[in-house]
């Protein structure tokens, strides 16, 4: 668990120098680094993001753990 710690602080840090975004280390990471297809499981993923937001906004989903969402990717020939 402290090698994790450790490496969520390195990540938090370069975020913070490259993109001057700053993350909480505390919260759970869900990181997708590939190829960007507009078809794929990017697409899929952004939609759950989206119900997830909307069913905590609505107040349907209480027990949800803090998670930020890390998106990286490369245009897809």
């Amino acid at each position: 668990m402290a090698i994790k710690q450790q490496n969520k602080e390195t990540l938090k840090n370069y975020i913070k120098l490259h993109d001057g975004i700053e993350i909480d280390t505390a919260t759970c990471l869900d990181v997708q680094i590939k190829r960007l297809h507009e078809y794929k499981q990017q697409l899929l993923n952004a939609l759950c993001i989206l119900e997830l937001y909307f069913e905590i906004k609505e107040g349907k989903l209480q027990d949800f753990y803090p998670t930020t969402f890390l998106f990286g990717a490369k245009a897809a020939p």
